[in-house]
């Protein structure tokens, strides 16, 4: 099994064995139907888990669980757990090198009562016959709900907050409105804000999301040269001196298209490289083709690309909540052109897209650049 290590991070086996991150999917936060909420009471009772996949005489010495008289359940097996049902959970605190996960060390107080949210095991793997649940570290894993706890706030409030977490299918759609959803509640209720786990989503949830919207703004980029183009658009690059060079990273055969200005032809954007500079140009095939020029840069430093982006990129990359500044720039009606920089710490992304007062640039992803 595979466990989230803090707040923020996924891990997920590898071919190679190793660990893969995503900082910008926070499982932890997330609610999810594959989740089961106990409320229970822990009892007395260390259950062996010999489930483990090891030899027999280890799989005897194997972590221990703990029992629980299960008061409420919501989630997958709650129908098999009424009143009264005793059930077992495992605690994992992270995972290892190889991903595998690791055992937690220390073990709930017998009596205590507490909101879990917990993964419910086959039941070919619970442990002495009864429904077995994984417990992951996590802000959520679980919420002291005994009477004798003063800090936290009342349980119903927390099950509140749990109500208004965004879910998984809301994050991937977009993680804007459910992060501003949690933030209302959040400002709502200030003495609860300031305790955990609610802080550390106030603290944390948001980058996530500039993190999500990056992500989602860079799986609509296009990179890849539309195959095969047509030959009118090599007669406009022998037009326009355009030439091979062993150096250009986009040589005549590297045209992206996409849909950039008011026009049904078909239409493309690349690099031209001259005898002493180069060009981004958009070439609309009408008759006679129309050419914009985009940029023109002088010396022979070709680690450029050009690509195309559908006309929702802005809707990402234009927020307040993205990761590389506040641009609020209008949003285009037709496609955006892409100029990217290969640089050695991180790319330079420019993107140019028409308005009714002419064409308009923004650094997307962009350090230190130049006009």
């Amino acid at each position: 099994m595979l466990v989230a290590v803090g707040a923020l991070i996924v891990a997920r086996r590898s071919a190679s064995g190793q660990c893969l991150w995503f900082e910008d999917f926070p499982r932890d936060f997330l609610r999810s139907e594959h989740q089961t909420r106990l409320l229970a009471t822990v009892l007395e009772g260390r259950p062996r888990d010999t489930h483990t996949g090891l030899p027999n005489w280890l799989a005897s010495r194997g972590p221990r669980g703990q029992l629980l008289a299960v008061e409420e359940a919501d989630g997958p097996g709650s129908n098999s757990l009424g009143p009264d049902s005793v059930a077992v959970i495992m605690r994992w605190g992270g995972v290892d090198d190889l991903c595998q996960p690791i055992r937690a060390s220390d073990s709930l107080g017998i009596g205590m009562r507490h909101l879990f949210t917990a993964t419910l095991r086959a039941d070919s793997l619970w442990v002495d016959g009864r429904p077995t649940f994984d417990v992951y570290d996590g802000p959520f894993a679980d919420y002291s709900a005994s009477a004798t706890a003063t800090s936290p706030p009342p349980l119903s409030e927390y099950r509140q907050f749990l109500g208004v977490l965004p879910s998984r299918e809301e994050w991937a759609a977009d993680c804007r409105p459910a992060v501003q959803r949690v933030q209302r509640w959040l400002e709502a209720h200030p003495q609860a804000s300031r305790s955990h786990p609610f802080n550390a989503v106030q603290t944390s949830l948001g980058p996530a999301c500039r993190g999500s919207l990056g992500s989602h703004a860079m799986r609509l980029e296009r990179w890849k040269p539309t195959k095969p183009i047509p030959e009118a658009l090599r007669g406009v690059f022998r037009e326009q001196g355009c030439r091979d060079d062993p150096n250009v990273w986009a040589d005549l055969t590297d045209a992206v298209d996409g849909s950039f200005i008011e026009s049904d032809a078909a239409q493309w954007v690349f690099i031209c490289v001259g005898a002493q500079d180069w060009r981004l140009l958009v070439v609309a095939l009408e008759s006679p083709p129309r050419i914009i020029e985009l940029a023109r840069m002088m010396g022979q430093e070709w680690d450029w690309y050009a690509g195309s982006a559908p006309v929702e990129y802005f809707a990402w990359t234009s927020s307040p909540d993205f990761d590389s500044g506040r641009w609020g720039v209008p949003r285009p009606t037709r496609g955006v052109v892409l100029l990217k920089f290969i640089s050695g710490d991180r790319d330079q992304l420019l993107a140019f897209f028409e308005t009714p007062g002419g064409w308009v640039h923004v650094g997307v992803r962009c350090c230190n650049w130049t006009e």
